[in-house]
């Protein structure tokens, strides 16, 4: 790569980087308190004064604040978070989403780090360059709602699955550390059991000669997530599982049609562009506040670039190979992630229906935020070996695409005065 095109995607992924701190930070003072906010912070304030964690975790369906016959997610992972922030905020609401924001920013560094290290420059600088005016990310990190911790468990887990394809060294290690994690993120929310955890178990069945080499690290995994839950069923032994009976109560009561509440799948498509992911094209522009020309344009072109990269994907997961001159090293390894992406697909789809379960709108889906981003990966570094002209208006699009919102926003907010 030329010195110059390195120092512009250099530039690209500094600015991004410098907007993304400043907007994560600045949203704070805009967040909305939710029925489900004001629910959580209710619990967490009970069991701080009481001085109890609480071994379920936040309510499966919104109710009223004192209401407390409903059934909840198992596992301590959720209260335990917000317990613990609060704590480390000095007792202070505020503070502790600070403290909460800053730690997702840890988290989105790490992983920038390693794309970086693992794919390259360019891979870097477009994911980094998407994640910084992200709606789901500035949601996830101004609201204490429980299925929002689950996006930083899927950088977390997409590292973690990435290094345990690479076959290498540490593979074994990071084996035994997939179902940890999810178990962790089924803490948060109860929607990763009808999804990446059924996925992550077919997949390791059809894919089971490689599984095989790694067995007994996956076996520890899953006693490791067992331990996680141990504390749950322990008390449940000792309630007469009153929490489990009630989710299956839960499960029976549900008689919409499936088709009515069919999963909102499409979200894993459109999570890196900056609409909220609903079908709804009021609330898509309405998120800012604001009706700008060029932020309308710009959403569209996200649009088209992650659907052109959706399409891609499945042409090179089908062995179309496009790539005709300098090849991306890192084939092989995107073919299998890129399999896992599409396997989702049907597993999310069925499960709810085999389980009655609820299908779910795109929150549920945040178990997949972070692979969500391979589509483009693969396409942006299809275009820069093979497309260098539409490489170069993509990098033109991404340095508007980072100024665009925040500037209008910003500047509807009188940040500038």
């Amino acid at each position: 790569m030329e010195k110059k095109s390195k120092i512009i995607l250099l530039s690209l992924i500094i600015l991004s980087i410098i907007i993304s701190v400043i907007s994560n930070f600045y949203f704070q003072r805009n967040s909305f308190l939710s029925n489900d906010n004001e629910q959580h912070f209710y619990e967490m304030k009970t069991a701080h004064d009481n001085k109890q964690i609480p071994h379920t975790g936040a309510r499966l369906v919104t109710s009223g604040l004192l209401v407390d016959d409903i059934a909840r997610v198992p596992g301590a992972g959720f209260y335990s978070k917000f317990l613990l922030l609060f704590n480390l905020g000095g007792e202070n609401y505020y503070t502790a989403r600070i403290i909460d924001v800053s730690l997702y920013l840890l988290v989105l560094f790490i992983f920038l780090i390693w794309i970086y290290i693992r794919f390259g420059i360019v891979s870097a600088a477009i994911m980094t360059s998407f994640m910084a005016v992200n709606c789901i990310i500035f949601e996830v990190t101004t609201s204490f709602t429980n299925p929002n911790p689950v996006v930083m468990f899927s950088f977390l887990f997409c590292m973690f699955f990435v290094e345990y394809l690479r076959d290498e060294k540490y593979s074994k290690v990071f084996a035994a550390l997939l179902f940890p994690v999810l178990a962790i993120m089924g803490q948060f929310h109860f929607a990763v059991y009808y999804g990446i955890v059924p996925t992550l178990l077919v997949y390791l069945i059809i894919k089971r000669d490689y599984s095989k080499k790694y067995f007994k690290y996956l076996a520890l995994g899953v006693f490791i997530s067992f331990l996680l839950y141990l504390p749950y069923l322990i008390a449940e032994i000792q309630n007469g599982f009153n929490n489990s009976l009630k989710m299956i109560n839960l499960s029976k009561g549900y008689t919409v049609p499936f088709y009515k509440r069919f999963p909102q799948i499409y979200a894993q498509i459109i999570f890196p562009t900056f609409t909220l992911n609903k079908f709804d094209v009021k609330t898509a522009l309405t998120y800012w506040g604001i009706f700008s020309p060029i932020v309308i344009i710009t959403i569209i072109i996200s649009h088209v670039i992650v659907i052109a990269s959706f399409v891609y994907s499945i042409m090179f997961l089908c062995k179309k190979d496009l790539f005709k001159g300098q090849r991306f090293k890192n084939d092989a390894l995107l073919k299998e992630v890129l399999f896992f992406y599409f396997l989702y697909i049907p597993v999310a789809i069925l499960c709810p229906m085999i389980l009655n379960g609820k299908g779910g709108g795109y929150v549920y889906h945040f178990s997949m935020f972070a692979l969500s981003f391979f589509t483009i990966l693969l396409f942006t570094n299809y275009l820069y070996y093979e497309k260098t002209k539409l490489f170069n208006l993509l990098i033109i699009f991404m340095f508007i695409h980072i100024f665009a919102v925040p500037w209008h926003y910003y500047k509807q907010n009188d940040y500038f005065l």
